[in-house]
């Protein structure tokens, strides 16, 4: 049911390439020191230039966007798994009858929140409860987990594997 109306989802649209690289060194600026930020930019160049790598694998791109319709589930229901040599894909596709639970984060806390059961969403009232209740267990923050996967992935991959011992 959750998905009955893929179908009718539009097809996947494929930014420009000079939009994106654009928009991914705007938010390394952030994360990265000032060398790390200039070998990035030199790579995202040569990268970015025409005829070169980026725009063969925008074409790429585009030619299965115009075949994929299943994206809705591929983008929120997949994640990268660190590997030591090459990192995989999971897929967790939906299942049939409607979620029971919600991830909530806050201060860097991340909590399973039911919001349903058989089927039946519970009321606002309920929900809200339980919103507050995450926001009194999560007042103080607590270590930024999460921000493990920005990293490059041979650091995500030792924390990844760090934390799953």
């Amino acid at each position: 049911q959750m998905l009955a109306g893929q179908k009718s989802l539009p097809r996947l649209p494929v930014p420009k390439l000079k939009q994106s690289l654009s928009k991914y060194l705007l938010s390394l600026k952030a994360i990265v020191d000032d060398n790390e930020y200039e070998s990035n930019r030199t790579i995202v160049n040569e990268f970015g230039q025409a005829g070169g790598i980026g725009e063969k694998l925008t074409k790429i791109l585009e030619e299965r966007a115009k075949t994929c319709d299943n994206w809705y589930t591929k983008l929120f229901y997949a994640c990268r798994i660190p590997g030591k040599a090459i990192d995989s894909i999971g897929h967790y596709p939906p299942l049939p009858e409607q979620p029971d639970y919600i991830v909530v984060v806050h201060n860097n806390q991340f909590f399973s929140v039911e919001v349903a059961r058989n089927n039946k969403i519970y009321s606002r009232k309920i929900i809200e409860k339980q919103l507050h209740d995450v926001l009194e267990k999560s007042c103080r923050p607590s270590a930024a987990v999460g921000i493990l996967t920005s990293l490059d992935r041979d650091c995500w991959f030792k924390s990844y594997d760090l934390m799953m011992k």
